[in-house]
């Protein structure tokens, strides 16, 4: 049977710090994907939290119907806002540079004329039941962000990745499982460089009972 394998370091209080965590299960995924980079634009209009317009760059290839995360930076949002992503948003019609926008989830919109970068959601349908997870690895080499979809296309679960930093869980450390309820489906993700490709990795093991 497989095994997953977390190894650690860890610098604190002038401490060096070292750990390994092993777990054993029937089934592992594994995937590598590379994404280029995103398209740069400002939000013109915001009607909510999870709905507005979007000014893009020119040759942006946005196209009526595609589904699309939305990316900030703390620095972008200059009346102290935080960095956040806002997934799922629904592209409407477009009218040359300006993309209208339903149906949003995430982080709430920043503010208007607030710098941002847009990615189309790239799919792989990938199928387990995540009740059955026993670890779980996200990285990415840039801001990025990881959606877990059920069967009728619903979030079950989001994860935003900072750069080059790991998301982990590991069953039976105390922290709720993030995938339970329903099996996922299919696994979205999408990153938010504009000057720089993204390298998407997740490693999953899993039981199948």
């Amino acid at each position: 049977m497989p095994t997953g394998t977390i190894t650690s370091t860890a610098t604190v209080g002038g401490l060096s710090i070292s750990s390994t965590t092993s777990r054993t299960a029937t089934l592992n995924i594994g995937l590598q994907d590379s994404l280029p980079i995103a398209v740069t634009g400002t939000l013109k209009a915001r009607t909510s939290d999870t709905v507005g317009t979007l000014t893009l760059a020119a040759d942006h290839g946005v196209t009526a119907g595609d589904i699309l995360t939305i990316f900030w930076t703390a620095a972008d949002n200059v009346v102290g806002g935080t960095a956040g992503a806002c997934y799922n948003c629904i592209a409407g019609e477009i009218d040359e540079l300006d993309v209208p926008f339903t149906a949003g989830e995430g982080t709430a919109l920043p503010l208007i004329t607030t710098v941002v970068t847009v990615d189309e959601q790239v799919s792989h349908d990938i199928d387990f039941d995540g009740d059955n997870v026993e670890m779980m690895v996200l990285t990415s080499t840039q801001h990025a962000h990881v959606l877990f979809l059920e069967g009728a296309a619903a979030t079950l679960a989001a994860v935003e990745l900072t750069a080059n930093e790991p998301w982990v869980w590991v069953a039976d450390q105390g922290i709720a499982n993030p995938l339970t309820g329903v099996p996922v489906d299919d696994i979205e993700i999408s990153q938010g460089s504009s000057t720089s490709a993204a390298t998407i990795k997740l490693g999953i093991l899993y039981d199948t009972e």
